[in-house]
């Protein structure tokens, strides 16, 4: 990777050498011809640019597709038939994040996004999130996991804020060995579900909001689980449009929210 960054900044540099001369000769002689060469010139220092920055990425585009024209004229129906829809799976699924969703379907999916927004993404700077029906989660593996996130995450100055939504006040305490480990990385509060209007609990009952160090909104997560608690689906959005009413809600909850002290 260094190898390839410095050939990127040797030739980036020398197609800039080259515009800067190629500018200097049209101020100099004032003729068309010079005025021309800046115009390839800039033409040229596009094309360099892209085909470096993209010589990581191709190839493997290149072997996808290759592969699937290989699968494609297959004399094998049943693997040629699996390899077309797949591929109609893959472009459902581009077009959703084009359009600003993330749709996980696996936990363990969730817990390697979790990663790259906890530990790994440098915009990431505070993150403010709602639990509730998770505390036997908080308990298993899980919970050890995604607390190691939290630890990380505070390492490296990101802020985190997390709301338990209790189902009733007398279930304060059943929760509050769980609530003590995560004040450990940041503000821990806790709300009851009958304080939290509907739309509010719907729009955010297992939410996170990930802002940036000016406090912009850069992606939401919402989690569904199914009666018994356990996980079933997630979603992702980078786009506003998705994040505000997230935001509104949880803002709402905050409101009705205490402190935890324990």
């Amino acid at each position: 990777y260094r190898a390839v960054n410095k050939t990127i900044l040797i030739n980036v540099g020398l197609a800039l050498g080259g515009l800067a001369v190629s500018i200097g000769s049209g101020f100099v002689f004032h003729t068309s011809i010079a005025g021309l060469i800046t115009g390839f010139s800039l033409i040229i220092i596009r094309l360099v640019v892209d085909v470096r920055l993209n010589l990581r990425t191709v190839p493997m585009e290149l072997a996808f597709f290759n592969t699937y024209t290989e699968l494609r004229e297959s004399p094998c129906s049943l693997f040629r038939e699996a390899a077309i829809a797949e591929l109609q799976s893959v472009a459902s699924y581009f077009k959703e994040l084009k359009n600003g969703t993330l749709p996980i379907e696996s936990q363990n999916k969730v817990f390697d996004l979790l990663k790259l927004l906890f530990c790994s993404l440098a915009s990431v700077k505070e993150v403010r999130a709602t639990s509730y029906g998770e505390v036997a989660e908080w308990r298993d593996w899980w919970g050890k996991e995604y607390l190691d996130l939290h630890k990380i995450a505070k390492k490296r100055g990101v802020k985190i804020e997390r709301i338990f939504i209790l189902p009733s006040e007398t279930s304060a305490g059943d929760a509050a060995d769980v609530m003590r480990l995560s004040a450990e990385y940041g503000v821990v509060k806790y709300s009851f579900r009958s304080k939290i209007s509907p739309s509010d609990f719907e729009n955010s009952n297992n939410c996170m909001i990930f802002y940036s160090k000016d406090h912009l909104p850069l992606y939401s997560l919402q989690a569904k689980h199914r009666e018994d608690g356990t996980f079933k689906s997630a979603v992702i959005h980078n786009d506003l449009f998705h994040i505000k009413p997230v935001i509104d809600s949880y803002s709402h909850i905050d409101a009705v929210s205490i402190e935890f002290r324990g």
